[in-house]
C-alpha cells in the first residue's frame, strides 16, 4: 500500500499479483471464453510488458505463403489455435480477474479483446477492423 498526500492509504495497483489459485480460475474461464481461436491459456513464466500473448501459432510468413497457394484471395485466412500465456504481474490481468466476478459480459469483451492485442502484436490479426465494435463497447462500459 502507499500513502498519498493527505496521509490515505491507496492501493499501488501495479504491485497486485494473482495467487496460485486466482490465475487457475482466470486461465480456466478465458479458455471457455475464448471460443476456438483459442486451445490453451496458461501463466507465462518469462519476463513480459504485455498482460497477455500468443505462442503455438503459424507464423505470419507461412500465413501468407498459404494464402498465396489458396489463389491469394481478398478473404482472411482463418487462425489455427493458439495458445495464449497470460502476465499474472500485470494490473490488466488482475482488472480481469476481478471485472469477471461483477460484469461478466464485460469481461468477457476484455478477454476478446486481449486476446486481439496479442495476435496484433504476433502480426497474425488480418483485419484489425474486426475488433473496432468491441473496443469502444469497452470504452463505452469504461467512461459510463
Amino acid at each position: 500500500k502507499l500513502s498519498d498526500e493527505a496521509g490515505e492509504e491507496a492501493v499501488d495497483s501495479s504491485k497486485t499479483v494473482l495467487t496460485k489459485e486466482e490465475t487457475d480460475e482466470l486461465t480456466a474461464w478465458m479458455r471457455d471464453n475464448m471460443g476456438m481461436q483459442v486451445k490453451d491459456v496458461k501463466v507465462s513464466d518469462r519476463y513480459m510488458t504485455y498482460p497477455a500473448i500468443v505462442v503455438d501459432f503459424e507464423s505470419p510468413a507461412v500465413r501468407r505463403m498459404m494464402k498465396m497457394m489458396a489463389g491469394n484471395t481478398d478473404e482472411p485466412m482463418p487462425l489455427s489455435p493458439c495458445t495464449v500465456e497470460i502476465n499474472p504481474r500485470d494490473p490488466v490481468i488482475s482488472g480481469l480477474f476481478a471485472l469477471k466476478g461483477k460484469d461478466e459480459e464485460l469481461a468477457r469483451k476484455v478477454a476478446m479483446q486481449l486476446l486481439d492485442n496479442a495476435l496484433i502484436a504476433a502480426g497474425l490479426l488480418d483485419n484489425p477492423q474486426s475488433m473496432l465494435k468491441r473496443l469502444n463497447e469497452i470504452l463505452a462500459a469504461t467512461v459510463n
